[in-house]
């Protein structure tokens, strides 16, 4: 089912919409482990690495240096996660796989396993090296979460980076606000209710409301991780964990359609 094989029949991948759906849902796996891995590594983010970025230039300039470790080896794991994934997508095209993003998520499934059992016997360790291994796990899952599914449509939209999405929900609101007042202009009274109809099929349209939902469903997992932190500690993650087999099981029913990833 992984592979493409000459002549026989090739999986229908996902259309548009189902693409989307499912960056949003990878996008609320990313919130749930961030805040669950942000309490367990005491202020330490494991998807949004624009945070730690701020922790550790604060640290330079009063010479704490473990503090600063600690931000700047997610920010290391993180990108090294992202190297690994887009190695296996890259290898995975080169041999015909279809079902690439099952690779990638079969991976990070199996670093948050991983982190819930070790993490679970490691509470806040004061020794280093399980704390930085750890560390490691969860932002390497992230790393290849990231590469995972970057485009939708024409929308190049990373599930573990919110800012770039509300950047680009301010770009494609913008075009729709100058679309919907070329087609009210001198005639709002009349045409007002018939062009927000409209509005559905307008692609800036479209596309705003698909960036608001990709915040939302993070500041969404974010809410459900801490919720579920509170309650069952790192077992928690078990949730994210049975997401991503859902979603490898679609896309080896149904393969995410990569074109554009393994062109970018």
């Amino acid at each position: 089912m992984l592979q493409s094989r000459g002549g026989g029949r090739r999986p229908r991948v996902l259309v548009l919409r189902e693409k989307a759906a499912l960056a949003v849902t990878l996008t609320w796996v990313a919130g749930f482990v961030d805040v669950v891995g942000y309490v367990l590594f005491r202020g330490i983010y494991t998807a949004n690495m624009s945070g730690n970025t701020i922790d550790v230039g604060r640290a330079l300039p009063n010479a704490t240096i473990f503090p600063m470790l600690r931000h700047l080896s997610a920010i290391l794991f993180f990108v090294a996660g992202m190297i690994a994934g887009r190695l296996v997508v890259d290898y995975a095209s080169r041999h015909n796989i279809r079902a690439i993003a099952s690779l990638t998520l079969a991976i990070e499934a199996a670093m948050l396993a991983a982190l819930m059992y070790w993490g679970s016997a490691h509470q806040y360790p004061a020794e280093p090296w399980p704390f930085y291994g750890l560390i490691g796990l969860a932002a390497l899952a992230m790393g290849f979460q990231n590469i995972t599914v970057n485009h939708v449509g024409a929308l190049t939209v990373y599930t573990c980076f919110v800012t770039g999405a509300l950047t680009k929900f301010a770009q494609s609101f913008s075009r729709y606000l100058f679309w919907f007042r070329d087609r009210t202009e001198h005639r709002f009274k009349q045409r007002v209710w018939k062009v927000m109809r409209l509005s559905t099929r307008n692609g800036g349209f479209q596309e705003s409301c698909y960036l608001a939902c990709v915040w939302l469903a993070y500041a969404g997992g974010a809410a459900s991780g801490w919720y579920a932190r509170q309650h069952w500690d790192l077992f928690s993650l078990a949730a994210p964990v049975g997401v991503l087999a859902a979603v490898i099981v679609i896309d080896l029913i149904r393969p995410v359609s990569v074109e554009q990833e393994k062109q970018d």
